[in-house]
């Protein structure tokens, strides 16, 4: 199954709104924030869908 934004919400402790946040618009988080939640996207192996045109 592939690994969506809830579940990095989930791994990195934080909201899916958050996550979006930082994804979309790094400079309005928390540095410290932002690494968790870049952590958990490497850690999951997280990457673009081209069917959502995220790509």
């Amino acid at each position: 199954m592939n690994q969506t934004i809830k579940d990095v919400a989930a791994h990195a402790g934080f909201s899916i709104a958050t996550v979006s946040r930082a994804i979309n618009a790094p400079h309005t988080v928390n540095p410290v924030t932002l690494d968790k939640v870049r952590q958990s996207i490497d850690a999951l192996n997280l990457r673009p869908s081209k069917a959502t045109g995220s790509c």
